[in-house]
């Protein structure tokens, strides 16, 4: 196993004078918290807000980002979303409800979380807001909304309270999220996600219930789509988390993303997605079909042996030679053959519609088939 203080370099770079694609990951993450919320879903109204604070908040359509469906299956799960342009974390809790709390369903539902300023790791946060989503839940069995003491949020307030002028969160870069990640989707899905970040693709991932593994899955293995810090500069891919069809319009609008839902009938979207990983397989929707290659699945390996610090590295280091790699015949106006590219890089000469799409990702014109030579040339105007 690499170690994270190991020196030595982990890919022949393209450049070997370019040093900085070994550049380390983040130490830390700054957020702002902005507010504090508690959801529940009630039989006659649907998803209601219980309490959310500080009170002045817009919530409008928060109520519907924070139950998932299929969840009521399930005693606990997490989750990440977006909503407003903010990420938000949320912890869900079902306990089974009292004979008098007048609920049909027996049981109470209910997520407690917050939302802040931008994406941040959700470990950092879910043993307390786990531990806050039983307790509330369980607290507020057949409890009318009217009736409920305010005191039961009191801890959710002291923790916006603390985070409300910014927190500085660190990023435990010596576990294995990224090894964990690719021990549970597999080598080739893994390799077939990063091409589609590379290939600034509009990603789905259908998930069952419980949906926190997944969500840290895809937090572990957006990394490998990565440049790494200094790297050209390209479209960041956004993970917008949970999602469901009442975001359709939101995603409308969006390029470059990565999605996930419990809800198999969003899959059906055409329009919305470039691929779907779905029950172990990968399709692409609209574009050429591609195969992850023996080269990318050795990756793979490499980076699921490695600690995650070493395993960003890594890739960063990778894809940032791939691109560079590409950038310069671009600007030289010289033939780029696939087949011949360092080994390093793990394409082959059957990647032209692979190498095409990062090409053009990087204002790099295309790349062409021309006699079994794949060729990537300067734009003619």
């Amino acid at each position: 196993m690499v170690k994270a203080e190991d020196k030595t370099p982990l890919i022949s770079p393209t450049n070997p004078s370019d040093t900085s694609i070994h550049t380390t990951p983040p130490a830390f993450q700054f957020v702002t918290l902005q507010a504090v919320f508690v959801t529940r879903f009630d039989e006659q109204e649907g998803n209601v807000i219980d309490f959310v604070y500080p009170e002045d908040y817009d919530t409008t359509g928060l109520a519907s980002k924070t139950v998932v469906s299929g969840t009521h299956n399930v005693s606990s799960d997490y989750f990440f979303f977006t909503h407003g342009g903010s990420f938000g974390f949320g912890a869900f809790s079902r306990s089974v409800a009292t004979p008098d709390s007048g609920s049909n369903r027996q049981s109470s539902m209910r997520v407690i979380g917050f939302l802040c300023s931008n994406a941040c790791s959700m470990k950092s946060f879910l043993e307390f807001f786990s531990q806050q989503s039983r307790l509330i839940n369980e607290q507020l069995d057949g409890v009318a909304s009217e009736d409920i003491d305010p005191s039961v949020f009191s801890s959710l307030v002291s923790f916006l309270d603390r985070g409300n002028e910014g927190i500085r969160v660190d990023l435990d870069w010596t576990g294995n999220a990224i090894s964990t990640a690719i021990d549970r989707v597999g080598p080739s899905m893994a390799m077939a996600l990063r091409r589609g970040l590379l290939m600034r693709y509009r990603i789905l991932v259908v998930a069952d219930v419980p949906v926190g593994p997944a969500c840290d899955d895809i937090q572990a293995l957006i990394t490998l789509g990565t440049l790494g810090l200094g790297g050209p500069p390209l479209r960041p891919v956004e993970s917008v988390g949970i999602v469901g069809l009442q975001d359709v319009d939101d995603l409308k609008g969006n390029q470059a993303f990565v999605a996930i839902t419990t809800d198999k009938m969003l899959a059906l979207q055409p329009d919305l997605f470039d691929m779907v990983i779905e029950d172990g397989s990968c399709r692409i929707i609209g574009h050429d079909s591609f195969a992850v290659n023996n080269r990318e699945k050795q990756l793979a390996q490499k980076l699921a042996d490695d600690v995650d610090v070493a395993a960003y590295r890594l890739c960063a280091g990778l894809n940032r030679s791939l691109v560079s790699t590409i950038r310069k015949a671009y600007t030289a106006g010289q033939v780029l053959v696939a087949g011949d590219l360092p080994a390093d890089l793990c394409v082959t000469g059957s990647d032209a519609t692979f190498i095409e799409r990062v090409a053009k990702e990087a204002n790099c014109g295309t790349v062409v088939v021309k006699r079994r030579r794949f060729g990537c040339w300067p734009s003619r105007g």
